[in-house]
């Protein structure tokens, strides 16, 4: 099964960015894949075959009440994937009601922006996010079949 995709490589929001005075950047690292599988996720369904939890949405700052999901997409974690570098990542998949599937990578991250920079590069280049994403999607949306429309 082939999936369109899009892909972004990013730097975490501020709230979880830190700079010390010697310019040493804390953080993580994500890269999250989109795959867009169908028309609707009946995520009820979903939930009870994968035992997974709801996601509520999550601000810097306190949002008004009306900045929120009208049906918050299931989370689950999914096992690390350790990169042929051995660089550890934590990985999740979100399912959204409107028929899209997000895998995200989260890599914590330590150093200088020439680092930053240097990782971003290698992974742009040396690392095929979209397959291995592509891969954890198909073999997961195998077993949510039930719960797809479309």
């Amino acid at each position: 099964m082939e999936l369109e995709h899009t892909s972004v490589l990013a730097l975490a929001p501020e709230s979880r960015v830190t700079t010390t005075l010697d310019k040493t950047l804390q953080g993580s690292v994500l890269v999250l894949i989109q795959f867009d599988v169908c028309e609707e996720i009946r995520l009820d369904d979903l939930r009870d075959i994968f035992g997974a939890r709801r996601q509520e949405a999550s601000f810097k700052h306190a949002a008004p009440g009306y900045v929120r999901y009208e049906r918050p997409p299931v989370v689950e974690r999914i096992e690390p994937l350790v990169l042929e570098t051995g660089e550890r990542l934590d990985a999740q998949i979100k399912y959204y009601d409107y028929g899209v599937v997000s895998v995200v990578f989260e890599l914590p991250f330590s150093g200088d922006w020439e680092t930053l920079v240097r990782l971003a590069s290698r992974w742009v280049w040396d690392t095929d996010f979209a397959s291995l994403a592509q891969k954890i999607a198909t073999q997961k949306l195998e077993r949510a079949r039930p719960t797809r429309n479309g």
